[in-house]
């Protein structure tokens, strides 16, 4: 992983490097190579000037004595400049040069060239004469003037060795050198760095691999200073949450094998008893009873179980129709009818006279309220109370169900509709019941986009509270 992170990495750098590299050197190669060809124009044009100015200020006869003169004048222009010097006379004739033009393959200016000089014009041209590379270099052609713009003469400084082509050689040499230098420092650099960066990396790696195997007690140390600092304490998070998870899952098995061993056992029991004669056939319809309660017990646990998976995947579906909530509410309070005699609990309502006509599915809300009062039943001592009611407003309907009893803490509030959370887990051995009944109160209700409130007192009371809109023609 780390060799794979470096080389990308380090790709990215290299292209960068190569890309300024390259836009750098080709700039400055543009702009220095640009600077020293005018330069050395300039140079050459001065030269020429010089030559000129000092061949007018000579006599007449000075193309006699020019070779003893202007020798070292002329060698210091040519080491100067590294160009030739032609000197012409005012008949276009060639009085000094200092290449011997015979000797080389070369070529000399042009009639046409001499007679624009002559005439007192400046020629600059991208050739050069007396050279063996004619068709590159520069000259300059200046006119002798002497007196009143007498002109008596041409110089011409000419070069097939312009410095450019070294200079930008010598300033890409440069741009090279220091880009692999930095390529070499970045190589270092970018490895010690993506090695620092993968090691909380490996760290998560480890911790996962045992997470896979199912110890969820691995912790990642956490180091603010450091950039993988959020993503570290997220992992922390989704391990806490994990863990919590594992266990509520475990404790969800044995209390689901619990609920489903003690009705299927009561059933196994009393249908073997029947079989083999130990209940005589005069009490079988007391037993049958007990049975088919038992049994019916079981399919509601299933039929939640098989809600919970709905919910999960999303295809948990509701019919969103008018209905009477005084009508449904009393149909689930008449279901605990025999366990509320049984607990010798106080059962109110407090129901409108009218029909309360709200929008809603109506089975869905039935559920609600059988959970709601099942649970209270549960949770109400002997000789407690149970409040079931309903308030109409402008918009809506506020039905409740309050029970005296334990109440609930407000660290089980907190975690009450979780899917499989129980909170009284010292009694649950002894009451029925799976820790699912409020999660599918709660996104039932969020289904019909309103939601369910608890208030409860430790000690005292609980109650749950949720609101239907009104239906209005």
């Amino acid at each position: 992983m780390h060799k794979r992170i470096f080389l990308r990495y380090y790709s990215v750098c290299a292209l960068i490097v190569f890309i300024t590299v390259a836009v750098l050197g080709f700039v400055a190669s543009f702009v220095i190579g640009l600077r020293t060809f005018n330069n050395q124009i300039e140079s050459m044009e001065r030269a020429a000037n010089k030559i000129a100015k000092t061949v007018a200020d000579m006599p007449e006869n000075y193309y006699i004595i020019a070779g003893n003169i202007f020798g070292a004048s002329i060698s210091a222009v040519k080491e100067t400049t590294r160009s030739e010097v032609l000197v012409y006379n005012d008949s276009g004739i060639l009085e000094i040069s200092t290449v011997d033009i015979k000797s080389v393959d070369s070529r000399l200016p042009s009639a046409a060239v001499l007679r624009t000089v002559l005439e007192g014009n400046v020629y600059r041209a991208r050739c050069s004469f007396a050279t063996n590379k004619p068709s590159v270099g520069y000259t300059v052609g200046v006119p002798v003037i002497i007196g009143d713009n007498g002109i008596s003469g041409a110089v011409f400084v000419t070069t097939s060795e312009m410095n450019v082509g070294s200079i930008i050689a010598a300033t890409l040499f440069v741009f090279l050198f220091c880009g692999f230098i930095v390529l070499v420092v970045a190589f270092i650099i970018i490895f010690f760095l993506t090695k620092r960066m993968m090691r909380p990396l490996y760290e998560m790696s480890s911790v996962a691999r045992c997470y896979a195997r199912g110890d969820f007690s691995k912790r990642l140390d956490v180091d603010h200073a450091n950039e993988y600092a959020p993503l570290a304490v997220a992992f922390n998070s989704m391990a806490d949450g994990i863990d919590n998870l594992e266990q509520v899952r475990r404790s969800f098995i044995t209390d689901v094998s619990h609920e489903l061993r003690t009705p299927l056992t009561t059933i196994s029991g009393f249908v073997d008893g029947m079989l083999d004669g130990t209940i005589p056939p005069e009490q079988y319809n007391k037993y049958l009873t007990i049975v088919s309660e038992e049994a019916r017990r079981v399919s509601r646990m299933v039929s939640s179980f098989l809600d919970v998976a709905r919910i999960q995947s999303g295809q948990m579906t509701y019919v969103m129709k008018p209905f009477d909530i005084v009508k449904t509410a009393g149909k689930a309070l008449f279901a605990f009818e025999d366990k509320i005699k049984q607990g010798e609990i106080i059962l109110t309502a407090y129901f409108p006279d009218d029909p309360v006509i709200v929008k809603g599915d109506e089975d869905a809300i039935y559920r609600v309220l059988y959970n709601l009062m099942d649970n209270a039943v549960k949770f109400t001592p002997k000789g407690g109370e149970i409040r079931c009611g309903i308030e109409v407003t402008s918009q809506k309907a506020n039905i409740y169900v309050r029970n005296t009893g334990c109440g609930i803490s407000k660290e089980d509030a907190a975690h009450i509709f979780e899917r499989f959370y129980k909170a009284d887990k010292s009694r649950s051995i002894n009451k029925k019941g799976t820790g699912i009944g409020l999660y599918l109160v709660k996104n039932i209700i969020e289904e019909h986009g309103e939601d369910i409130i608890l208030t409860s007192k430790e000690g005292e009371y609980a109650k749950f509270m949720f609101s239907l809109p009104l239906y209005k023609d």
